[in-house]
């Protein structure tokens, strides 16, 4: 379906994958560093985008649907965005050491 040139199906994947990953951030209880950290952007990015293939690649299976490789860079690019907001949003921890 289209929107305005806009297709609507690559945007839905994008906005629930990115809001995924932004959710998913903030879900786990991460050990280490409290700001931003690449290693937990990649982490939730290459979660997500397995289970963005897994749900592409069942579809297979599924009458009147079919795998798109459109749909899964839209879930990878969204979870991107999504994890890299997260990272970038992540609240400064203030150490509570008394002077």
């Amino acid at each position: 379906m289209d929107a305005g040139g806009l297709p609507l199906d690559k945007a839905t994947h994008f906005g629930l994958y990115g809001v995924g990953a932004f959710l998913l951030d903030r879900a786990i209880s991460w050990k280490g560093r409290r700001r931003f950290a690449w290693s937990r952007v990649l982490t939730i990015v290459g979660t997500l985008a397995l289970f963005g293939a897994l749900d592409e690649a069942h579809q297979e299976w599924i009458p009147g649907r079919r795998m798109d490789a459109a749909d899964l860079a839209a879930d990878i690019t969204g979870a991107a965005v999504g994890a890299l907001t997260a990272g970038i949003a992540r609240p400064r921890v203030r150490s509570s050491v008394a002077p």
